[in-house]
């Protein structure tokens, strides 16, 4: 009996401990299924060079849209707004963290934009209409 007991506690940390992963995933817009997919191809072939260009450029249409939606909105409060705009932006942060991992990429496109000063602007205005 006791041992049921520990398998139970097991599990329950396991599912607790792997649920919290792909919480942005709801977040996710066709570009970023893009861009996702074009870093996996990149991943696993580097050297291409087109498969670079259109990360890149997938990339920045991803980022575009994400800034595009960053516009305010009425319907809700202005703090859960901002909430919103953190989580979009922590999507596009996934994918350039990802991308600043990938040696070639970094090479080709330096200046990527970083999408952390619109995350930290966000969560800051958040919290001043809290």
């Amino acid at each position: 009996m006791k041992c049921w007991r520990i398998l139970y506690v097991l599990l329950a940390f396991l599912v607790v401990g792997c649920g919290g992963s792909g919480r942005l995933n709801i977040y996710y817009t066709e570009e970023d299924r893009a861009v996702l997919d074009l870093i996996a191809q990149v991943k696993k072939e580097p050297n291409d060079k087109a498969g670079i260009r259109l990360l890149s450029d997938a990339y920045e249409a991803a980022f575009q849209k994400r800034a595009r939606m960053a516009q305010p909105y009425g319907g809700s409060q202005a703090g859960d707004q901002y909430m919103q705009q953190v989580k979009e932006w922590q999507v596009i942060g996934q994918m350039f963290e990802q991308i600043q991992a990938i040696p070639q990429v970094v090479k080709e496109f330096p200046r990527l934009p970083d999408p952390r000063p619109q995350e930290q602007l966000a969560r800051q205005q958040a919290a001043e209409q809290y």
